[in-house]
């Protein structure tokens, strides 16, 4: 039995089918006996949008608790949406979004987490994170910039010391050239290290967020990039 993180990306939850059949290896693997954590991005697209409606309102769209409260509803859907594909699955599950997902930036700009109720939940149920959230340490909810899921995850399974971490995305691993461009005809590292990555990321590759590189490095937690059907880099510290 084992502990996984596991994280699905917007490119990955591109539309509501998607949902039913993710539950259906969520599910697949919780009846194997293992833990699961499932952090969840936006659907695709759903981001933007909530960008492009917070600028016709305020055209000077400026940070703060506004603009982080909309922007969280994206991650919201999305948890909410792959809990009832879930229950009709008959898996039983415990849903953290918002203030709910137990993640809190430390004034010194640490990450706290609130394992031991983690590790309760688990014992009976698939949690299901929205990722891109959690508070700051006047108890506001924040957001985690661009592809901020990969960085709950990986703070996650560092907390939880998770014996898996997965980010489940479109493409079958990480590539030397940038993630937007065709996947045809490239090749793919099978591994790669936490520096190799970063200096991807630098060079303008956005395949997984600079940040949650970055706290991987200073914490050293392995993970893993990978599409639907497990293809992916082992990405070691």
């Amino acid at each position: 039995m084992a502990l996984i993180v596991q994280k699905f990306g917007g490119s990955v939850l591109n539309s509501e089918r998607k949902f039913t059949k993710i539950a259906h290896s969520i599910a697949s693997l919780h009846r194997q006996g293992h833990q699961l954590v499932v952090v969840v991005s936006a659907l695709k697209g759903i981001t933007d949008r909530l960008l492009r409606q917070a600028q016709r309102i305020n055209p000077h769209m400026p940070k703060g608790q506004s603009l982080d409260l909309l922007l969280s509803l994206g991650e919201q859907q999305s948890c909410a949406l792959l809990g009832l594909a879930l229950n009709a699955c008959d898996i039983p599950i415990n849903v953290k979004s918002g203030a709910l997902v137990g993640l809190q930036r430390t004034k010194k700009h640490q990450w706290h987490v609130d394992v031991s109720h983690y590790l309760e939940v688990l014992k009976k149920n698939v949690i299901v994170v929205s990722g891109f959230q959690a508070l700051d340490e006047h108890n506001n909810l924040i957001t985690l910039g661009r592809g901020g899921s990969d960085l709950t995850a990986l703070i996650l399974s560092h907390a939880l010391k998770a014996d898996r971490c997965q980010l489940i995305k479109d493409v079958p691993g990480i590539a030397a050239i940038d993630s937007q461009c065709s996947s045809k005809g490239r090749t793919f590292f099978s591994q790669l290290s936490l520096n190799d990555l970063l200096t991807i990321s630098q060079s303008g590759s956005d395949i997984v967020q600079t940040q949650a590189i970055q706290f991987a490095q200073q914490y050293h937690v392995n993970f893993e990039v990978t599409d639907l059907h497990n293809q992916g880099t082992y990405v070691y510290a």
